[in-house]
């Protein structure tokens, strides 16, 4: 999961030193009257000296007002940028908690094409599939599959996967998904969408689907079905043959996820 956003703290200024200013202001009275004082003396003008002092105090006064509404504003601003940060976290956290209801699912691979399948051999009630010796290695193969060219293996195993789900799912009423995810090759998409069109005709996929890109993706599920009425569902698909390598066994696999706003599974 992509992290919480962080945002650098907000450069507050410092609060005015009273001491400072009181000092500062002080001298700058006893300047402005000695000065005005020697002025008022040589000119025979007595009010002169006051008028100046006056004066220091005046702009000794406006220098702190204007520094400690600087210091205010600065103190404003840093607030509101918390709470900014605040609100904008809290945001992508409502966004990130946003459950998926799992509507229905199937996965296709060599240990078989039902969910029964798949629990005989994870609970060791049935021998799992043993690899094969390939000309570039060693690989497990979908006893199901016939075919051997790597390219007719993927778009039969995207054939197969819409009919296993036509025969395995539910009696929901079907309507064309809001969004469509893929991750596969643009061969088995296309296998896919036209069987897609003969065995179930109300359900129009299209030419061009979204591609999977993990977390990004559910985050964009996430927030479609937030506000996507209770029968809308999403499509998450994925076929895949890989090649067989040495030093690695490369099953096949097959899969396909249908999400909506409700669920038997809730997902978050």
């Amino acid at each position: 999961m992509r992290p919480v956003p962080e945002y650098p703290p907000y450069g507050d200024a410092r609060p005015p030193g009273t001491a400072r200013w009181l000092s500062a202001s002080a001298l700058l009275v006893l300047l402005s009257g000695g000065v005005s004082a020697l002025l008022a003396s040589s000119e025979g003008k007595s009010a002169l000296a006051a008028t100046g002092i006056l004066l220091a105090l005046v702009l000794a006064g406006t220098g702190w007002l204007i520094r400690l509404l600087y210091y205010r504003m600065s103190v404003h601003n840093a607030r509101f940028y918390d709470q900014l940060v605040a609100y904008e976290q809290q945001q992508w956290w409502a966004e990130h908690r946003q459950p998926i209801g799992l509507q229905e699912g199937l996965l296709l691979g060599p240990m078989g094409k039902t969910t029964t399948d798949w629990l005989r051999v994870l609970s060791r009630h049935q021998r799992p599939p043993e690899e094969e010796n390939e000309g570039g290695g060693r690989a497990l193969r979908a006893p199901y599959l016939s075919v051997s060219e790597a390219i007719a293996r993927e778009k039969r195993l995207a054939e197969l996967l819409v009919m296993e789900w036509q025969r395995q799912r539910s009696e929901r009423t079907l309507t064309p998904p809001l969004r469509c995810y893929w991750q596969g090759t643009e061969l088995a998409w296309q296998a896919f969408r036209a069987q897609m069109t003969l065995t179930v005709a109300q359900m129009t996929l299209p030419s061009r689907p979204d591609a999977w890109r993990g977390e990004a993706s559910l985050a964009e599920i996430a927030h479609a079905l937030a506000e996507a009425d209770p029968h809308d569902t999403v499509l998450i698909a994925d076929v895949r043959w890989l090649s067989p390598s040495r030093g690695r066994c490369n099953p096949p696999e097959s899969l396909r996820y249908c999400g909506s706003p409700d669920g038997t599974v809730r997902c978050t």
